[in-house]
C-alpha cells in the first residue's frame, strides 16, 4: 500500500502542496505608547507593564474659552465698632441661592463694674487713683482685655503692662469675693483664673528676652553641657546599680535557680537531683550543710545554707511541688482531676450547680485543680451523709407511726404470716 492509497482512503488531496493553508487570525496591532523607546517596548513583549508608563511631557493647554468667575466689591460690617465705619472687600459674585449666610458676632468680654462705696471700702490703693482705675476699666471694656492694645492706649501716666494687669485682676478678685455670700466651686475656679503674680510675669519675660538674645556659641555650649549632664546621670545610675548588686551579694546568698526554672518537670528533676547529691555529700563528710564562700574585698566570708523541706506557704510562693511519679510527655492538668461514676457525677454536678459553682475550670492551674478535686470529694461525702440522714429520718418516722398506732401494725403482721402459711401447699 502506497501513500496515494492512504490519501484516497482518508479523502485527502493527492498532492500535499495543493492542500489549503490554515487561516491565521490577525491580532490587533498594539500601538507603542508615546514617550517610550522602541527597544524598551520590544523587551516588554506581550506582558502588560506593571505601572503606568505614559507620561505627559508637555503642559496642558490653557482653557481660554471658559467663563471667568466674577468678583464684586461688598460692604463689610464690623461688629467690633459702634461708629458705623464703612469697610469694603472683594468677594466672588454668586447667585442668591448659592450665597452663603455669614454671621459675625462679637464675643465681648464682661468687665465688672463697681460702685463708689465699693471703691472706698475695698479698692483704694496708694499707687492708683480712682480716675486712673476708671480709665483702665474703660479701656479693658473697649478693647476686650487685649493687653498689648490697652498698654499702648493708656496715656494718663507711664504704666507697664504688668502694672495694668495687676491692678485689674486685684480689683476684680476683691469685688467677686465681696459680692459672693457663699463660696462655690465656680467662684473658686474663677478666682483661681484671675490669680496674677506680677513678679513671676516680669521674671518670665526677662528670661524669654535673655533666651532670645543668645549667640550661636552660647547655644552650642548649652547643648554640650546638656549632653555631658545626661552622660553623668547615666554613669551615676550605672554606678548605683552596681553598688546595690554588690551589697546584695555580700548580704544575702543568691539562689542558683528562679521560680521559672522550677515551673517545668525538668527543672524540678534537676532540683531533686541536686538535693540528693548534696545530701550524699553531707553524709559522707559528716557536716550539716555545704558551705558557700563569698569574696568580700579579699576576705573570705563563709555562710552555711541548710537544706530543708519547704513548707506549704513556701511551695506556693516559689511554685515548687513534689511528685511521686513524673509522667512523660505533655498532658492536660485538668485530666488529673479524679473522675466519679456516672450516677454519682450527675448528682455532684446538680449539687454544684445549685451551690453556684461551675462544672469546668476557667483557669486549671495546679492549685485550682487540687481545690476542685477537694470540693468534689466534699460534695460526695455530703451526699452520702445526706442519704444516711434521710434513711435514719425515715426509720424514725416509721417507729413513731408504729408507737402511735398502739401496736396494731405489729399484731397485723403475724396474722398475715399465718394466712400465707395456710395457703401454701403441703409437701408430699
Amino acid at each position: 500500500m502506497t501513500s496515494a492509497d492512504i490519501r484516497d482512503m482518508l479523502s485527502l488531496p493527492k498532492d500535499a502542496a495543493a492542500a489549503p493553508a490554515p487561516r491565521r487570525l490577525k491580532l490587533p496591532a498594539e500601538k507603542k505608547p508615546d514617550g517610550m523607546s522602541r527597544e524598551l517596548y520590544n523587551l516588554l513583549g506581550e506582558n502588560t507593564p506593571p505601572v503606568a508608563i505614559i507620561q505627559n511631557k508637555f503642559k496642558e493647554k490653557p482653557r481660554l474659552n471658559h467663563r471667568v468667575t466674577p468678583w464684586e466689591l461688598c460692604k463689610l460690617a464690623s461688629f467690633s465698632r459702634a461708629d458705623n465705619l464703612g469697610l469694603f472687600h472683594w468677594v466672588k459674585k454668586t447667585t442668591a441661592e448659592d450665597a452663603p449666610v455669614q454671621e459675625q458676632k462679637r464675643h465681648a468680654v464682661t468687665v465688672i463694674e463697681y460702685t463708689q462705696e465699693e471703691y472706698e471700702n475695698l479698692l483704694q490703693d496708694p499707687g492708683w487713683t480712682k480716675h486712673e482705675t476708671d480709665y483702665l476699666f474703660s479701656l479693658c471694656s473697649s478693647f476686650d482685655l487685649r493687653w498689648i492694645v490697652i498698654a499702648d492706649a493708656y496715656e494718663i501716666s507711664p504704666r507697664s503692662m504688668e502694672d495694668l494687669k495687676d491692678r485689674y485682676y486685684t480689683v476684680t478678685r476683691k469685688i467677686l469675693s465681696s459680692r459672693a455670700s457663699v463660696s462655690t466651686p465656680e467662684l473658686t475656679a474663677q478666682l483661681q483664673q484671675m490669680n496674677f503674680d506680677k513678679r513671676k510675669e516680669i521674671a518670665r519675660k526677662e528670661y524669654l528676652i535673655t533666651l532670645s538674645q543668645r549667640t550661636r556659641e552660647q547655644i552650642q555650649e548649652e547643648e554640650q553641657l546638656y549632653i555631658e549632664m545626661k552622660r553623668m546621670e547615666t554613669a551615676e545610675k550605672k554606678m548605683l546599680a552596681e553598688r546595690a548588686e554588690i551589697i546584695q551579694l555580700l548580704e544575702t546568698p543568691q539562689p542558683t535557680r528562679t521560680s521559672s526554672d522550677l515551673s517545668s518537670s525538668a527543672g524540678i528533676g534537676a532540683l531533686v537531683a541536686s538535693l540528693a547529691a548534696s545530701e550524699k555529700n553531707r553524709k559522707r563528710k559528716g557536716c550539716e550543710a555545704p558551705a558557700v564562700i563569698l569574696a568580700d574585698k579579699g576576705a573570705a566570708v563563709q555562710q552555711t545554707r541548710l537544706v530543708r523541706e519547704l513548707g506549704e506557704t513556701e511551695r506556693y510562693r516559689y511554685g515548687v511541688s513534689y511528685h511521686e511519679k513524673l509522667v512523660q510527655g505533655v498532658f492536660i492538668r485538668s485530666q488529673k482531676i479524679s473522675t466519679l461514676r456516672q450516677t454519682i457525677q450527675q448528682r455532684v454536678n446538680a449539687c454544684m450547680t445549685e451551690l453556684g459553682f461551675s462544672q469546668r475550670l476557667s483557669m486549671p492551674t495546679q492549685r485550682n485543680c487540687q481545690l476542685y478535686d477537694n470540693l468534689q470529694q466534699a460534695v460526695v461525702t455530703m451526699l452520702d451523709l445526706k442519704r444516711q440522714v434521710d434513711k435514719l429520718q425515715h426509720d424514725i418516722r416509721v417507729q413513731k407511726a408504729v408507737l402511735t398506732n398502739g401496736g396494731q401494725s405489729a399484731l397485723k403482721r403475724p396474722a398475715e404470716a399465718e394466712s400465707k402459711s395456710s395457703k401454701r401447699p403441703k409437701n408430699r
